[in-house]
């Protein structure tokens, strides 16, 4: 079962992301959309949950849970009292089945996510990327230059925004490779036809690494905001503040001012998935 909620997490984290995506591309692309209400940021959240445990139903349905002969688990420090050895497996009763199912998670929990985050912040990119370009025109006697304090604010936004430019490229790249290895072997372990040597080799030392590379983009994320984005680095120091342990009301309603200015401002300026799938993963019942 650790799999099956590892897989949740995994795809409520990666559709997150996209979230994230869209209400940035509508911010900057049509910033005079109407603003994001905490309704809206509810129904978001519950629909992203929502549609995590949907995709995950399969992998439920075809968990096996068996006896592993011959291997027993001991519970005191005497070394006398055991108990059995439980796995907890996917076990679809047609191969075929598993094939689709883990393309089905490819498609949709990595390249689905992969392309929709690249082009909004592609498009984002070359919003921004514009703005500043027109800024940087040479003036002619029809259009003379601006003060000079007016032309240090311009500057100061436009380097700005290449921050926030470079920040989504680094966002959308780190996204891709951090995933990549993970569906790589996950794909090969149900297509490629490994022998029993080579999946314990994958097991034992290839897919621990891949699984670290894969959960650290989500720990990396707020790391990247932080050092591109100002507003970020002030919400989580609103957030850390001493005088935090106010009452949990007035917590979350501070949370929502700080996301609603960070994105507002700062936007104008599987075996994660399944538990090593395959791979017989030992449950104590």
């Amino acid at each position: 079962m650790s799999g099956l909620v590892q897989g949740m997490s995994v795809a409520a984290s990666v559709f997150t992301l996209v979230a994230i995506a869209v209400d940035r591309f509508r911010c900057i692309v049509y910033p005079f959309q109407p603003k994001l209400t905490l309704i809206v940021a509810k129904a978001t959240i519950a629909m992203i949950w929502v549609l995590a445990v949907v995709i995950m139903c399969p992998s439920a349905a075809a968990l096996t849970v068996e006896e592993v002969a011959d291997h027993y688990m001991v519970y005191n420090q005497d070394y006398n009292m055991t108990y059995p050895l439980y796995s907890c497996y996917e076990n679809f009763a047609d191969p075929k089945m598993r094939k689709v199912y883990t393309t089905v998670l490819f498609t949709h929990i990595y390249l689905v996510p992969l392309a929709l985050i690249t082009v909004m912040y592609g498009r984002i990119g070359v919003k921004l990327y514009t703005s500043v370009v027109s800024r940087r025109e040479p003036q002619d006697a029809t259009h003379p230059p601006p003060p000079a304090r007016l032309e240090g604010g311009r500057q100061l936004i436009s380097q700005k925004k290449i921050k926030v430019i470079k920040m989504l490229i680094v966002v959308a790249l780190l996204f891709m490779l951090s995933w990549l290895p993970l569906w790589t072997l996950m794909l090969l372990t149900d297509y490629a036809g490994l022998d029993e040597e080579q999946l314990e080799l994958l097991t034992g030392y290839i897919f621990p690494f891949a699984h670290w590379l894969a959960f650290s983009n989500s720990s990396v994320n707020p790391i990247i905001y932080g050092y591109f984005n100002e507003n970020f680095k002030r919400g989580f120091q609103a957030v850390y503040q001493t005088n935090s342990c106010c009452r949990p009301g007035n917590r979350i309603e501070m949370a929502w001012h700080v996301w609603t200015q960070i994105t507002r401002e700062g936007d104008s300026s599987q075996r994660s998935i399944r538990s090593y799938r395959g791979l017989k993963m030992s449950d104590k019942l």
